[in-house]
């Protein structure tokens, strides 16, 4: 047993500082993980939490989990449809496993996983500029006031090519600033009549009866 009475100050300095990295080592390879695969598995509840903030904070309305019919055999689930003082984001949640690449064009795009494998993955951007499409079909409302979002974990780096102004990839962390940099754009605000009349249109479309 170590008589801590008859131990210089540089050695306790060095057993306290060896504790530290003992235990940033526990965390690094044990808890760092653990909190990886819960938030893996649990990704649609850190989104939740977050853009739920974004509303109430900006005092924006908010639609989650809005199911809509695309056609007479289909049905589309979307995450959030936040109303912003110009714009309506509509905002799916989605969870990768690694980095992407490619182009806003593409079918897919290309999912490199963290051992370097690749696989493909659905193009969120492609889906988007049919769901707005048929969105303002049935609401009335026009596309340009509609911002098509797809919010990813914050481990997932993006490297795709995209002119697009309206479709839009972006890391959890980073939603709150994205939301109010798109709302700075010089355009009209939508008064209140226009705002209100939005958000009944779109949720008298909401198949979802747990509204």
């Amino acid at each position: 047993m170590i008589n801590i009475y008859a131990l210089t100050t540089l050695q306790l300095i060095f057993i306290i500082i060896a504790c530290v990295v003992g235990a940033l080592i526990v965390l690094l390879f044990i808890a760092l993980p653990i909190i990886k695969i819960n938030h893996k598995k649990h990704f649609k509840k850190y989104y939740h939490k977050k853009i739920y903030k974004v509303a109430l904070y900006n005092d924006y309305y908010l639609i989650n989990n809005f199911v809509f019919k695309m056609d007479q055999k289909h049905d589309t689930f979307v995450d959030h449809i936040l109303f912003g003082d110009k714009f309506i984001f509509v905002i799916m949640d989605k969870y990768y496993d690694g980095n992407l690449v490619g182009n806003f064009a593409d079918p897919d795009l290309v999912l490199i996983s963290r051992n370097g494998s690749k696989s493909y993955v659905a193009n969120p951007y492609v889906g988007f500029n049919r769901l707005l499409s048929r969105f303002s079909t049935e609401t009335g409302i026009k596309t340009e006031y509609m911002i098509g979002v797809t919010v990813i974990n914050n481990d997932c780096r993006v490297n795709i090519d995209t002119p697009s102004k309206q479709f839009f990839m972006i890391q959890r962390n980073k939603i709150a600033k994205f939301v109010k940099t798109v709302e700075s754009r010089d355009v009209g605000v939508m008064n209140q009549d226009q705002l209100q009349e939005a958000v009944l249109a779109v949720n008298n479309l909401n198949l979802n009866k747990e509204k």
